[in-house]
């Protein structure tokens, strides 16, 4: 049963039934409160894996690079090129998002939990002073200790 006493700033909601990053009214990550050991305000790169995220963006950026490669090759006369390779192209959409999700400073809360760490973003919210008087009032009023 959904939680109806929260507090939420953009996408992050914190209650007393738990944290989560809101898409809307859905939850993407949610943590029970009863495996919150402690929450943390922090600014730095988005991704739960940043290494791994931006890895994975720089190979699909590459990848989306290959079918233009093999058009100039194929117009200097190196080769022949099937139309339907330019589709790769669209792999630079996914690229770029991750690329900016690993790299880009955003504000976000840390769930510590029992078992890993969490990770809840704001992802256009950049006003420190409005965030920290958030997670303030939140850890106030929903017990979360430091």
């Amino acid at each position: 049963m959904p939680d109806d006493d929260f507090l939420q700033l953009e996408s992050v909601r914190l209650s007393a039934d738990g944290a989560a990053e809101m898409d809307g009214t859905r939850r993407l990550v949610f943590v029970p409160r009863a495996e919150i050991e402690r929450l943390e305000l922090r600014h730095g790169s988005g991704s739960e894996r940043p290494i791994v995220t931006a890895v994975l963006g720089v190979a699909l950026l590459v990848l989306s690079g290959v079918p233009i490669w093999m058009l100039m090759n194929a117009l200097r006369g190196h080769g022949t090129f099937e139309i339907k390779f330019m589709t790769a192209v669209a792999f630079a959409i996914p690229a770029l998002w991750l690329l900016d999700l690993s790299i880009r400073r955003r504000w976000m809360i840390v769930v510590h939990a029992r078992k890993d760490t969490r990770k809840l973003v704001f992802h256009e919210m950049n006003d420190r002073v409005e965030i920290e008087r958030f997670f303030t009032e939140a850890r106030s009023r929903f017990g979360y200790g430091g």
